[in-house]
């Protein structure tokens, strides 16, 4: 129970953001170690024992998505909420849809948060998905129904691979492998 409780997905799903300096130590303390790796390149924390914290490509965000784990949703709701606190729409942009795409694995995996899907989907919107970039007001249409389908899909066939709204990524023969669980 004490896992579903402090679950750093609650932190993301609040109306205020972490300050950036939480956010950071959050994804710093939060994530196993592979995790880690992805965020910020390298394990190893500067002499102060600090990670550089530095702009997560593309490559790196379809990565983590194709984790389809819990923890790799939380990491990229993180980077977009960093995104968002340093006032950037792309770093934002980019692990929102990543983020969106991962979700219907994450709630197949999990029934604890399935079974509130709806009020979850309702708290990303909020505080995800329905954000407007740029002066254009460019936005996605991130919809309930498309994670509805995804979920079916997955009840049909848990091997099923979902079509990403964030893309595909290029993957070389040493890249090859499934995804991992939580």
């Amino acid at each position: 129970m004490r896992y579903w409780r402090d679950l750093l997905l609650w932190n993301l799903l609040a109306r205020e953001p972490p300050t950036l300096d939480r956010l950071r130590f959050l994804m710093e303390e939060s994530f196993p170690r592979s995790m880690r790796k992805l965020l910020f390149g390298e394990y190893d924390r500067d002499r102060v024992g600090r990670y550089a914290h530095y702009e997560i490509d593309r490559k790196q965000l379809l990565a983590l998505r194709d984790r389809r784990s819990l923890d790799a949703f939380t990491a990229l709701l993180c980077v977009a909420r960093e995104g968002e606190l340093i006032d950037e729409d792309h770093r934002h942009s980019v692990p929102t849809l990543c983020a969106f795409d991962v979700l219907p694995y994450v709630l197949h995996r999990h029934a604890q948060l399935r079974r509130c899907w709806h009020d979850l989907y309702a708290c990303l919107e909020r505080v995800f998905f329905l954000r407007t970039y740029g002066e254009s007001g460019f936005y996605f249409s991130f919809l309930h129904e498309r994670v509805e389908a995804g979920l079916l899909a997955l009840d049909a066939d848990p091997n099923a691979t979902l079509d990403p709204m964030s893309g595909e990524r290029e993957t070389d023969s040493n890249q090859a492998g499934t995804p991992a669980q939580d």
